[in-house]
């Protein structure tokens, strides 16, 4: 899996999640240094993303994706090690 951050504006930050391997995949994202959301909702699916202790789970079918929408205390852009993504095995 890999993340990209893009976009930004005052309260907002965007994260994409993408399984681009063949077979389906789960993982977890985690904010290590980015404050948790406030609200968060994954576009593609236009469904809410339940955030603890700065972690959720994603589940991604092989070539899919997830953006995700975060509403919260952001002020900048989100840098490299502000979040990671760690595939479960």
């Amino acid at each position: 899996m890999t993340l990209e951050r893009f976009g930004w504006q005052p309260g907002l930050c965007y994260l994409t999640v993408f399984n681009q391997s063949e077979v389906r995949q789960r993982a977890v994202v985690t904010l290590t240094a980015l404050a948790q959301p406030s609200a968060c909702r994954d576009l593609v699916r236009d469904a809410a993303v339940m955030w603890q202790e700065r972690r959720t789970a994603v589940e991604l079918d092989a070539g899919d994706v997830c953006v995700l929408a975060f509403t919260g205390p952001y002020a900048g852009d989100v840098l490299a090690e502000d979040v990671r993504v760690d595939e479960v095995k």
